[in-house]
């Protein structure tokens, strides 16, 4: 069966780029979804007589400078990485979305008052948004959603605007137009289907750089606060005793380099997925 006759599901995973990352993130959301449920050791028990062990079989990451076991709370700390960028994916697609397609839609006025208002709030960068939200209501995870989600919305709106208005000439919106529906219904029906395939691969990429700005906003504490764990934080704990337990970062810097290199392969792999140009190429 030639490429272009594949089926999109069976294109993605003859990509190797998509097959890697679609298991790392796989693995990932596994481990997150386990913690729920079982992890080898509390994550809130301090044992002082365990504290600084080197991994062993019975602490397979080690321990910190409470006794705590590392395993446990990098499986902890995923949920809450994975838990703060989904949804600030998510405040910042739900919003940013339906602006940048109003914005395609009516244009005039309206199109340049709403992006010139998006270059004003992609102007404040996550952590900067992070520290005067953190000033007023105080460091926390929720702060960190709201943070990195407005850091999203004009990501998103840029998106959904330029492929918005790529569609808005073409001969089947004309057709819609002629037929009397009105510019909500044909975004609804016709500019959004057409542009979901470009917002899943950028859901994909927002999702990795929400990871790492959560594990950033965690290490200069404004994230989630002990004693949940975050791998930020674990990070920040390590720093002082990199030269004689250089695991203490090790691992939570592997578990972050290998969530944002599943994503990144993963939106590789679905660009692929849906772009024409690249499927003759293969």
């Amino acid at each position: 069966m030639t490429a272009s006759r594949q089926s999109p599901l069976a294109r993605a995973f003859a990509h190797r780029s998509f097959v890697i990352g679609f298991a790392l993130v796989v693995l990932v959301a596994t481990i997150a979804l386990l913690s729920f449920f079982w992890t080898p050791y509390d994550v809130t028990r301090l044992v002082v007589a365990d504290r600084m062990q080197p991994p062993s079989r019975a602490h397979w990451f080690g321990t910190d400078q409470f006794g705590r076991d590392v395993l446990s709370m990098i499986m902890v700390g995923a949920r809450n990485s994975i838990a703060v960028a989904l949804v600030a994916v998510g405040i910042g697609m739900g919003v940013g979305v339906p602006l940048g397609c109003w914005a395609a839609a009516r244009g005039g006025w309206v199109d340049e008052a709403l992006m010139r208002f998006n270059d004003v709030v992609f102007a404040f960068p996550a952590l900067l948004s992070a520290i005067m939200i953190t000033a007023i209501f105080g460091p926390g995870a929720v702060n960190a959603i709201i943070a990195i989600g407005i850091f999203n919305i004009p990501v998103f709106a840029r998106v959904a605007r330029a492929g918005a208005l790529a569609l808005w000439p073409r001969e089947f919106v004309l057709a819609a137009r002629a037929a009397g529906k009105g510019p909500t219904l044909i975004t609804v029906e016709h500019i959004l289907p057409n542009i979901a395939t470009i917002l899943l691969v950028q859901v994909t990429i927002q999702f990795a750089l929400g990871i790492l700005a959560e594990a950033g906003l965690s290490y200069v504490g404004l994230g989630a606060q002990p004693p949940m764990p975050s791998w930020g934080r674990m990070l920040f704990d390590a720093q002082p005793r990199m030269i004689v337990a250089p695991y203490l970062a090790l691992f939570p810097g592997m578990a972050i380099a290998i969530t944002v290199l599943g994503l990144n392969l993963l939106g590789d792999g679905l660009t692929d997925m849906f772009d024409p140009k690249l499927r003759q190429q293969r």
